[in-house]
């Protein structure tokens, strides 16, 4: 209940559940970051892209994070299907 009061408390404040995860979950945040340290020494994307990623993850939004591992993902995930058919 603690946890739910705070929660409301900061959505109240203006503030997305997903920044309060990242703030103040730990293994959340760790999954994040680890999630985002790997993905970004993909090749196979051009150095634009990856320095736009790389702004764009240091914001302090975690939507933004969050919008930046899910391109990192679909890149991965298009590079496997590119190793996969050759």
């Amino acid at each position: 209940k603690l946890v739910y009061n705070k929660l409301r408390k900061e959505l109240r404040n203006g503030m997305q559940p997903y920044d309060y995860w990242y703030n103040n979950y730990k293994d959340i945040k760790s999954y994040m970051d680890s999630y985002f340290a790997e993905g970004i020494k993909l090749e196979g994307m051009s150095d634009k892209l990856k320095t736009d990623m790389e702004d764009m993850y240091k914001s302090v939004s975690a939507r933004e994070k969050i919008q930046v591992l899910t391109v990192l993902s679909i890149v991965k995930d298009y590079i496997d299907t590119e190793i996969n058919e050759v």
